[in-house]
Order: structure tokens, then C-alpha cells, then sequence
């Protein structure tokens, strides 16, 4: 515990400072501890339309983006003599969203959100790849007497085009329809001022169009316990327990359903006024029904460094074992790194921009036939997946902004078929009243 610089002739009162500091550490602004590494969406529109208690906040956005590899396709000469050229297009899209919230604060016996938000994509050279995108996220947040326990019912629903694997399922051409219902729960229990347990649980039901896809239709059941206790206000110790369960529906010549245990020890800290961040370092097994295994030493953090009101830093990092059947192998080790920068500029307080830099190794143990340029040889897949992207913003007015953005992606790969470049350029207006 930090010293207070109280003088030590006063002990009653160093007694009851400390005790309130106690107090603050799990009660805070929702008198409930915030559990490192909490799984939430963080896209939801912000507006000012208040009716009560409630903030309603309608949205619009217009965008075009330019897109020179819309399948993730190869763009190089192979070595049998094939050349295969990605797939360029032009994309408009239409949004319309609306977000209605009510902010538990102290006292309050519940808080509420809901956010759906539909877009209509148009492509003009690949007009059959059109598609209209839905997405609902519902949750009621429940807070019991005292506030020292929080229950949240969440519920989420997507329709899209966009399959969950497509980042390491390259030459995907067309683009499939899938759905995604997610419904789960999230329950904090303060045991005592300075002690949290949070239990946290979810079901994921995943649906592709395609029939040549459907072979990735899975049931997925997500679980996980975490015990966190506060060393200062700033800082906080605990353990991280998670369960994992995917379950494909469809028969399959080899069962890839597996099994997900992981273990970390987690850190919370805040060491100054301007870095806060949460450290976990544990270890991910999976197993797979079929009978075989990996496992590994895991990690995850994020870093924020809030340098100014006008300047933030986020470092984040990741290591964990992936299921990865889309890659015709039943897992891979995932390990990524990046970091972005927000930056407001004094001299034009309407303008900011945003900058990311991304890396990712993906290792996939199990071999698999390479049939474009050895010959069908067995070999072990890897790949180094490097995003960069650069945003510009123009805040006209608080409820109207326009967004200029690029982005870069590249997989190199040791599968000639696995390499690809994509550049995207983009411009949108968007509007949140």
C-alpha cells in the first residue's frame, strides 16, 4: 500500500482514509471493479437526444471504398507458370443505425442498451457479391442491492457476408452469406471491497449460406471465471480461467470438434495518471475430438498512454492457440502485435487523425499438401500477416463528420496461394444525432 503522508500522530484518520480508499476500489463509478480484458463492442455510436433516462441516438453513414483484392486472392506469377490476378472493385455503401442506452450509475437497479444498425452494400463490377448487413446487440445490465453484484443478458445477431475465417482463407471467391446468434451473460460479484469474481458465459451459433460452406456450421459454448483482487486503487492481481467448446453440425470425413482450456495470471494497473493498462500471461491448450493436441505459453495485454487530452497510445498483444479448419488444418498459434495512435491537432481542433500498425504470425503445426507448387508435398503452413492503416477525420460539426481513410493488408506466406496484398482507399460521411 502506498504511503498517504499522513502524520503518524493521527492514526484514526490514516484508519479511515484507507478504509474509503478500499471502498472506492471495488465500488468505483459503477460499484463494480472493471475485470481485465472484458469482451464488449466498443463501435456504438455516442449522441445528445435525451428522453428521460434514456439516450437515443440515430445514425447515418454514406461511404465509398476503393478495393484492389475484395476475395484476399494471390497476385503473383506461381511457379508452374500460372498468374492469377486479384479481384479489383469499387464499393458504396449506405448505413443506418439507431442506439438507445440507459447508463447504470450508482443506485440505479438496472442499465439497458440496444444498438442495430444495417448496411447496404453495392458492388459495381461484382453487383452479385451485393448484400445488405445486420447487425442487433441487445443487454440489460441488473445490479443488486448495495451494488456489490452485477448481472448482464446480452444478445447479439449478425447477417453478413463476411466469413469468421477469411483472414486466414485466402482465394475465397465468391464471398458467403453467414449468420451469427450469440446470446450469454456476464455476472460480478464485489465479495468485499478490495476482492472481485466475475463469471462469465456464452453460446454461438454459426450458419454458412454456401453449400460448399456449410461444412464450418458450428455450435460454440464460451466460458470463463476470473478472481481479481486490488492491491491499491491502481492496482489489482488475479487469475484467469477459460473454457472453450466448438461443436461443428455438419458431417465431416475427420471431427474437428475441440475443446479450449486456458489459464493466465492477470495484472490491472494504472502506474500514473497518464498509463493504465491489463497484462495476462498464462498458457492455451486445445484439443481436438479426433485426438489431437496443442498447447502453449499465452498472453494478451493492452497498454493505453493518454500522453495528452489531444494524444493517446494503445499497445496490444496477443498469443493463443486458434481453431483453424477453414485452413484445411484443425488449429494454428496465433501471435499479434499492434499499435494505434488517436491524435486531435491544436492548430485545426475540427481535424484528427488515427494510425495503426499491425503484425501477425499465424503457426499451423499439422502439414498439409501444397498442390500448386511441390507437387501435393506435405508441409507446414505459416504466415505474416502485416496491416497498416491511416485515417483522417474532419469533425464539421459534433454530429457530422467526414472520414478519409487507406489500408494496407499483406499475408506472406510460405503457400504461394496463401500470399495476397490488398489496398483499400475509402471515404464516408457519417452523422449520430
Amino acid at each position: 500500500m502506498e504511503a498517504k503522508n499522513i502524520p503518524s500522530a493521527e492514526p484514526v484518520v490514516a484508519s479511515e482514509t484507507l478504509e474509503n480508499e478500499e471502498a472506492q476500489i471495488a465500488l468505483g463509478s459503477t460499484r463494480i471493479l472493471n475485470v481485465p480484458f472484458a469482451t464488449r463492442k466498443t463501435n456504438k455510436p455516442e449522441g445528445d437526444i435525451r428522453v428521460g433516462r434514456f439516450n437515443i441516438h440515430p445514425g447515418a453513414k454514406v461511404s465509398y471504398k476503393y478495393d484492389d483484392n475484395i476475395f484476399l486472392e494471390a497476385d503473383q506469377s506461381f511457379s508452374n507458370g500460372t498468374f492469377e490476378s486479384p479481384t479489383s472493385d469499387s464499393i458504396y455503401t449506405l448505413s443506418g443505425s439507431l442506439g438507445v442506452s440507459k447508463e447504470l450509475e450508482d443506485g440505479d437497479p438496472w442499465g439497458f442498451e440496444f444498438f442495430y444498425e444495417a448496411k447496404d452494400e453495392n458492388f459495381i463490377k461484382t453487383s452479385q457479391e451485393d448484400f445488405i448487413h445486420h447487425d442487433l446487440d441487445v443487454e440489460v445490465t441488473l445490479a443488486g442491492k448495495g451494488g456489490r453484484t452485477q448481472l448482464s443478458l446480452f444478445g447479439n445477431y449478425l447477417n453478413t457476408v463476411d466469413p469468421s475465417s477469411s483472414e486466414f482463407a485466402s482465394n475465397f471467391n465468391p464471398r458467403s452469406e453467414r449468420t451469427l446468434t450469440e446470446l450469454g451473460e456476464r455476472f460480478r460479484w464485489a465479495l468485499t471491497p478490495r476482492t472481485v469474481v466475475s463469471l462469465n458465459g456464452k453460446m454461438g451459433f454459426e450458419r454458412f449460406e454456401a453449400s460448399t460452406l456449410q461444412g464450418e456450421d458450428n455450435n460454440e459454448f464460451n466460458a470463463s471465471s476470473s478472481f481479481l483482487w486490488a492491491w491499491t486503487s491502481l492496482t489489482s492481481f488475479g487469475v484467469n480461467l477459460i473454457y472453450q467448446n466448438t461443436l461443428y453440425t455438419a458431417p465431416q470425413s475427420t471431427n474437428n470438434d475441440s475443446n479450449l482450456y486456458g489459464f493466465f495470471a492477470v495484472v490491472k494497473f494504472e502506474p500514473s495518471a497518464l498509463i493504465s493498462g491489463d497484462l495476462g500471461i498464462g498458457y492455451q491448450e486445445r484439443i481436438i475430438s479426433g485426438g489431437s493436441s496443442r498447447g502453449g505459453f499465452s498472453y494478451k495485454a493492452n497498454l493505453n498512454y493518454d500522453f495528452s487530452d489531444r494524444t493517446k497510445f494503445t499497445l496490444k498483444g496477443e498469443r493463443s492457440v486458434q481453431d483453424s479448419t477453414f485452413a484445411a488444418t484443425s488449429f494454428h498459434i496465433a501471435t499479434n502485435i499492434s499499435l494505434a495512435w488517436e491524435q486531435q491537432w491544436p492548430l485545426f481542433p475540427k481535424i484528427g487523425t488515427r494510425a495503426f500498425f499491425g503484425f501477425e504470425n499465424r503457426d499451423f503445426s499439422e502439414a498439409q499438401a501444397d498442390a500448386i507448387n511441390d507437387n501435393g508435398t506435405l508441409k507446414e503452413r505459416s504466415d505474416n500477416v502485416t496491416t497498416a492503416e491511416l485515417d483522417l477525420i474532419y469533425n464539421i460539426q459534433k454530429w457530422l463528420k467526414v472520414e478519409l481513410g487507406y489500408k494496407r493488408s499483406q499475408d506472406s506466406s510460405n503457400f504461394d496461394d496463401g500470399d495476397y496484398v490488398r489496398n483499400s482507399l475509402s471515404l464516408s460521411v457519417a452523422t449520430v444525432f
